[in-house]
């Protein structure tokens, strides 16, 4: 039941109180599963209703939110959607100096490419295709 207690909040200032109320029934500073999944899903039921800024602010210093599994899942998927980014980045660098201009096609097939492996690869063709298509022919 504790996690739903931002829930209760009816304004910004209340969410500071709530959180206080809570460190003082569950610490911080523990790390345990059990506890570092409540405190996560109590900041995401925070988060329901108020701003980020806020909830970082309140959350912010509590040690047992960055062992939560929830959180690490959240972390690495953010981690592998940044790579995917760079690499269609350095894609769109590269390609144009060995294929030419890429048109609206490529940069459409190329946005719809979400796995890191096969962008990896296409970074690894661009050195022997010959163009645009052959570049995305193994893919």
């Amino acid at each position: 039941m504790l996690p739903l207690a931002p829930l209760s909040a009816r304004e910004l200032d209340q969410i500071p109180i709530i959180v206080e109320r809570l460190k003082k029934r569950v610490d911080p500073a523990a790390v345990t599963a059990e506890i570092s999944e409540l405190w996560t899903s109590a900041a995401v039921m925070a988060r329901v209703g108020f701003p980020w800024q806020l909830i970082k602010h309140c959350f912010g210093g509590i040690t047992a939110m960055r062992e939560s599994s929830t959180i690490q899942a959240f972390l690495e998927e953010g981690r592998v959607k940044g790579l995917a980014e760079d690499a269609r980045r350095i894609i769109m660098l590269q390609g144009p100096m060995r294929f030419g201009a890429a048109d609206e096609e490529v940069k459409t097939r190329l946005d719809e490419i979400q796995d890191l492996e096969q962008l990896e690869d296409m970074i690894k063709r661009i050195l022997i295709a010959s163009n645009w298509d052959e570049l995305f022919a193994q893919n």
